[in-house]
């Protein structure tokens, strides 16, 4: 599954991530960034059971299986969602690939980001049903609905 991902375009795999979320539960989710752009690629309200809502910034990274997110996408996500208008926000990395020690290190200081490797990434798709039929063999037809 993942190296089909892998060949999405940069905005499938975007558009791909608001599937994943929407499928998970988010609301307004919102593709926001354009490829390369180096920001934020999109916005989610996360409801919690109707008493409480963050807002969450997305970040989405599609690299080859060799290459990893390091320390400084989560300081450029970090800075843009704590001076979000004052407003307590939540921050999220999504890639194909792993993250770098200094990555998950920076993840965890203040204002925590989470974040979502290649494995955790096509795990998540399974569990919500997406990209495969019934016993799970991986639809390569699927994914064409993300590309322009």
């Amino acid at each position: 599954m993942l190296e089909i991902i892998r060949g999405l375009t940069p905005g499938a795999f975007e558009r791909l991530c608001q599937k994943i979320l929407y499928s998970a539960g988010f609301e307004d989710v919102e593709v926001t960034g354009r490829p390369g752009d180096g920001g934020i690629d999109g916005k989610a309200i996360f409801n919690l059971n109707g008493l409480l809502s963050y807002r969450v910034f997305f970040q989405c990274k599609k690299y080859a299986s060799n290459n990893t997110v390091g320390p400084d996408t989560v300081r450029d996500l970090r800075s843009p969602i704590t001076t979000e208008g004052g407003n307590i926000a939540k921050g999220l990395i999504i890639t194909t690939s792993r993250f770098t020690k200094g990555a998950e290190d920076e993840a965890k200081k203040a204002n925590p980001i989470d974040l979502m490797n290649g494995l955790q990434l096509a795990e998540k798709m399974r569990a919500l049903g997406l990209g495969g039929n019934e016993t799970f063999a991986v639809r390569p037809d699927w994914f064409q609905q993300f590309e322009n």
